[in-house]
């Protein structure tokens, strides 16, 4: 995806192939190794994310720098 005048934006989305990235499902160490080889193929340090746990609603989350390394609640994030 391009995004213009913002090239550091960076859109992903896994697939089952990717296996399963949530620790709701999975044990720790699989989810870990599992997120850092699908961030890999962008080029995304794993200290680099906001993870955002889905809750269904309609709840938007405003995130920054500070945020990294860090998971929230929502559906979703606003980078600032």
């Amino acid at each position: 995806m391009n995004f213009g005048s913002f090239p550091n934006l960076v859109f992903a989305s896994s697939a089952l192939e990717q296996k399963n990235m949530s620790f709701v499902f999975e044990n720790t160490v699989n989810v870990i190794n599992n997120r850092k080889k699908f961030l890999k193929r962008f080029g995304i340090p794993p200290e680099n994310l906001v993870v955002l746990n889905i809750v269904h609603k309609d709840k938007v989350q405003i995130v920054s720098k500070k945020d990294l390394k860090n998971s929230t609640n929502g559906d979703c994030l606003i980078t600032i």
